[in-house]
Order: C-alpha cells, then structure tokens, then sequence
C-alpha cells in the first residue's frame, strides 16, 4: 500500500443549495417548499426513514432531484444532531485509480473519515487488516474507527452507485453495507449507522444474489416527476399575466410530462423570452429550438448523458435501441419488469409504464430528440448493412405511392394546421402545385385553409390578408369578397348583442362589400328615423358622481353609468333598484297579413305584450302601412 499522502482526496464540496437562491437556475434544489419551488413527497420519507434508522435507497434517472434531495435531508439530519456522509463513487472511479481495487476501496474508506471529521491513522490501521477481504475490512472500518469515533446516529449516502457496474471487484462495497445491515441484531452499535443509496441503475445488475444485496433491506424512496398541479407554483415566476402563465405551463407540462430538469430549464427559457402575444406558439418554439432535435444530442448535456449511457453500452446497445425503436415507433409492447433491458430503460428515464401497462417514452421532447432514426443510425454497422439494403429495395417499390402520398402530406400538413401562418399556408400551396398531377389537390386544401382562417380572423388586416390570398386561386371569383362580408358580419352581430349601434352600423356598411337584401336590411334599421338626431352611443363613463335632489329628498350616485338612488321621502331612507344608462335601441318589428278573400276590415287589433324593469323609458311607436304613426303610452311603472 502506498503511503497516505499519495492517497489524500481534496476536500468534498458538499452539494447544499439555500432556497432563497434562483428559482431557474438548473442546478437549484427542486425540493424546497417556499420561495418558488415545487414540494416534493421524497423529502418527508426519506427523512423519516433514515431517522427511525433504516436504510432506503432512490434510484432514478439523471436530473431527476436526487441531489436536490440528499440536500434537503442532509440540512434537517445536521440539524438533528446527526453526521452525515455524501460518498460520490463517480470521482472514485475517476479521480482515484479506479482499476485498482486496493486503492479503490482505501479511498472509500479515507472519504467516509474525512468527512466524518474523524483523525486517525488509516492507512496503519488498513494495511493491519490486509489480511481480510475488502467486504470484511469495510464492515471491521464501520465497527472500529467510523462507530468508534462518532457517537450521533450517522447517515452514509452513497451517491452514483451506477458506477460500479463497471467495476467488477466493487460489488463488495454494497455486501459490506448489507452485512453491517445484518450486524444490527448481534451488535446494536450498528443500528446507529444508516445507509442510503442513490443512482440511476437497474439494481439487480450490481448484486446477483440476494444474500448480499442491500437493496432487499432498504426502503424505496420514490422520486415521481411533477404534477401538472404541481407545476402551479412556477406560475408567479414566468412574468406573464394569471392566464398566459396558465397557458405556458399547459404548454411547458406538455413538452415534458413533469420531468423535473426539462421542466425547470423550459420554464426558466419561457420566463427570459416570452412576454405576450401567441403563448403556445412560443413555448413550442422554445422547446423545438432549444430542448428537441438532432442538435440536443451534442448541446444539451442531460440529453447527451442519455445518449452516451446506450450508445456506449457494447454489451446491450443493439437489444436497447431494437426495443426503443420498437416502442418509438409505436409498437405496443407490454411491461415486463423481468426484462432486464426494460428495466435498464426506464432507469435512464427513456422509457416508462403507461395505465394500460404498455412502455411509452416518457415526454414529447424525449420522443423529439431519441427518434426512430437516432435508433437506427446508433445500431452496429453489421445489422446497419442489411437494414440499408432492404431499405434501398424498398425504396424503388414505393417510389409511386411516396409521389402519390407522401410527398404532399408536409404541404397538407401545413394547409390543415389552423395555427400556421398565412405565409406558410401559402408557400406550402406553391409548392404542392407546382409538383404535376397535384394542382387540383392543392387548390381545395387551399381554399378549404382560407375558409377556415376566414371563420376564425379576428381583424381587419388579417381578413384583408385573406382576401388577397384567394385571388391566387383559380376561379375564385368573389370569393375575397364573401370572406369580408361574413367577417363584417361577424363583427356587426356582436356590436348589436353590446347594444353599440354606431359599431354594428360601420360594419354593416363595410359588409356591403357583397351586398344582400337582408345587409341592406339591417343597415337601415340601424339607421331608423331616430338616427339623425342621437349625437353618438353612451359609452361607458369614467369616474364616480353623486347629485342630491332636495326637492325630492332623493339622493343619486353614478359610478360610470350605473345608477343607485337612495330616497328619503318618507322619513327614512330606502334604496331604490339600480339601474344602468344605455344607448338608445330601436327593434323595428314587421309583420304582415295577407287576406285571400273579398271583403273590407274596418279596425284591426294589436296587443302588445312588454316585460321591462322600467317601462317608462320604453318609447313605443306603431307606423301603419299609410305612414299614420300613433305613439303608444305605456302608462306608469308597475312592481
């Protein structure tokens, strides 16, 4: 053994972060229950678990909150008197000759005693129990230095145990753990030693028999991605308004499903660059530009470590990325947790378990950027050939049916999507005319998309937009013409259920674009006798004002044009009903009657059957077909 100094570690940084610190920034803690973060189950069991001294291991993908929560517990766990120790196997297996199991397991041993802030002579102490296994002198470490020095309860976490799996002589480190777990009932000394251990693994490729393995004694610890309620919290911090933060983080829990990394670095994006307008439209591109695609695979380091964990593994890359490929493309394949390949994928968090029991993978930006071609393109050269081969075959069979089908479903794709831009509509209807034998199909996609957009534009320049475009159509007639008409009609009905006459009025005009008796009609209804002498609909007023009438004893308050009156004629003071100032309406009604026989009709009969909170400001006139109008007096207010 070499002397003690060759072997020193620098000191561990401990991985604590305080939770006033940024909320999007990718490396903050995702367990913090105030000061923006999302509350998570994981935190409260294992912190009971390693208090009542049993110990629990969390195996989950990369990025998923495990540093986060080792954290949190280790706070509380320091703050009930006990020590803790975070062993990290990956700077193990890198920094400090991991080939060498000797070394490999002083080094564990010499982490847990710093940490531990315990002094004492190791390497004497290590190289007088050469003699034992590197199981039993861990198990004797635990009993005669670490239990022996520290008197609180300690906590161990043993941080990235994936790393053992390639190192063959490192499965004595977990025997070690399970055998000071079986200490406990010949020497109660060990009951104050608790291990916890963390990775993202399948466990039963560490330790093949039962006997030895931890993982038959510890307490699983779950670390489930977020609810769409639980993303609720992000929502103060995306600097939009209630509804459009709402509608981002529909929008960002679509893209990710929860995953907690994905979800915290597409949030953090949405709250630098998106301020208004198309919420959805931007949150999709901001996750296609910086989270999805080919160029993920090299920039964005969780994506890479997915991609590196399967394309590096010589042993099982091809039956991996078959199955992905398999379930990638839609294949149903039910769960099998004794798949040993199964289980490795969903370690990673590629894949998971649906409610029908099925793997589907596990959110949209996953399937985005781990398609079915990065599967084929990772697979090895010898089942690449024969693939490549029979794809050329295909290929020259399917030549007609791509020309005939699937060369114009991008460009119908584009035409049927009601959220694409006009340009985009139009560039794809040029290019799918311009392909021969594809004209007709694309002048009714086209015009089917204008139609559509028609129905829905919600201003003047963008039915103005439409229009234009359907002039680029064959016989289009006066299509352009129909589009604004309906549009102005849109409008004039809704000015008229606001009871704004001077807007239905301007609309109506402007939808005499394509004129119709029935437009005419309303036009001049809206006109009526009346119109000339009304200077212009009440708006709604501003402010708040308050008349007192002291002939009447009756007191007035206007808070805009809503009206509450308060009298006091009687000696006390009663509240009125309130009432609200309006724009004068005029409902034309006609109707007439047609007698098919001889004879004279000397009087005619109309009742007319009025329901109104005040009939006194109703002003009822009948016009006779002779131009006689008689104005009806609708008498006093009745309760």
């Amino acid at each position: 053994m070499s002397d003690e100094s060759s072997n020193k570690a620098p000191p561990v940084e401990r991985t604590k972060t305080d939770a006033t610190g940024d909320f999007f920034s990718v490396g903050t803690p995702l367990h913090a229950v105030r000061a923006g973060y999302v509350v998570r189950k994981a935190d409260e069991l294992l912190y009971d678990t390693v208090v009542r001294g049993r110990y629990a291991h969390v195996l989950a993908p990369d990025r998923s909150g495990k540093t986060s929560l080792v954290a949190a517990t280790t706070a509380r766990l320091e703050a009930a008197g006990s020590k803790v120790a975070i062993l990290d196997l990956a700077q193990i297996g890198v920094r400090d000759a991991g080939t060498d199991p000797g070394r490999w397991y002083y080094n564990v041993a010499y982490r847990l005693l710093r940490q531990l802030r315990i002094r004492h002579d190791l390497q004497t102490w290590w190289h007088d129990h050469s003699i034992l296994s590197n199981r039993q002198r861990l198990v004797e470490f635990y009993s005669e230095i670490v239990l022996r020095f520290v008197s609180e309860q300690i906590v161990v976490f043993v941080d990235e145990i994936q790393c053992i799996e390639n190192l063959p002589f490192a499965d004595q480190l977990l025997a070690s753990i399970r055998a000071a777990h079986n200490a406990r009932t010949t020497d109660p000394e060990f009951s104050r030693l608790t291990f916890v251990l963390l990775g993202e693994c399948d466990p039963v490729n560490l330790v093949t028999e039962p006997e030895r393995s931890p993982f038959n004694v510890t307490q699983q610890i779950l670390l489930d991605d977020f609810s769409r309620e639980q993303l609720e919290l992000f929502a103060t911090e995306l600097n939009l308004e209630h509804e459009d933060a709402e509608q981002a983080l529909d929008r960002i829990y679509y893209w990710t499903r929860g995953q907690p990394y994905l979800s915290q670095k597409l949030a953090r994006q949405v709250a630098r660059d998106v301020s208004g307008g198309d919420i959805s439209a931007q949150v999709d591109h901001i996750a296609t530009r910086q989270l999805a695609g080919r160029a993920a695979l090299q920039n964005e380091p969780h994506m890479s470590h997915i991609h590196r964990i399967i394309a590096n593994d010589e042993l099982n890359r091809e039956a991996l990325l078959t199955l992905y490929g398999r379930v990638r493309k839609g294949i149903e394949v039910s769960a099998d947790f004794g798949s040993a390949l199964q289980r490795r994928l969903m370690a990673v968090g590629l894949l998971e378990v649906d409610h029908d029991g099925n793997l589907r993978v596990r959110n949209r930006l996953y399937e985005a950027v781990f398609t079915s071609r990065w599967a084929n393109e990772n697979l090895p050269m010898r089942i690449r050939v024969p693939l490549m081969a029979a794809g050329v075959m295909l290929l020259f069979l399917l030549i007609p049916f791509w020309y005939t089908q699937l060369l114009p479903r991008p460009y119908m794709a584009v035409m049927a999507s009601p959220t694409v831009d006009l340009e985009s509509a139009q560039s794809a209807f040029t290019n799918l005319r311009s392909f021969p034998g594809h004209a007709d199909t694309a002048d009714t996609l086209f015009r089917e998309f204008l139609e559509q957009r028609a129905s829905l534009a919600v201003d003047a320049s963008e039915i103005d937009a439409i229009a234009e475009l359907s002039r680029r159509l064959p016989n289009a007639g006066r299509m352009g013409e129909s589009f604004k008409a309906s549009f102005w009609d849109r409008q004039a009905l809704a000015a008229l259920r606001a009871e704004q006459r001077d807007p239905a009025l301007l609309a109506t005009l402007q939808s005499l674009v394509l004129a119709t008796p029935h437009r005419r009609q309303r036009a001049a209804s809206l006109i009526a006798d009346d119109y000339p002498l009304l200077l212009a609909s009440l708006p709604p007023q501003p402010g708040t004002t308050a008349v007192f009438e002291p002939s009447n004893l009756l007191w007035t308050l206007a808070e805009g044009a809503h009206i509450s009156q308060w009298s006091y004629a009687t000696q006390e003071l009663q509240r009125r009903e309130d009432w609200t100032v309006t724009a004068l309406e005029v409902v034309p009604l006609v109707r007439r009657v047609i007698v098919d026989r001889d004879g004279a009709v000397s009087r005619i009969g109309l009742t007319l059957n009025l329901s109104h909170s005040r009939l006194s400001d109703l002003r009822i006139k009948v016009i006779a077909p002779s131009g006689r109008t008689v104005e009806i007096e609708t008498g006093r207010e009745r309760t």
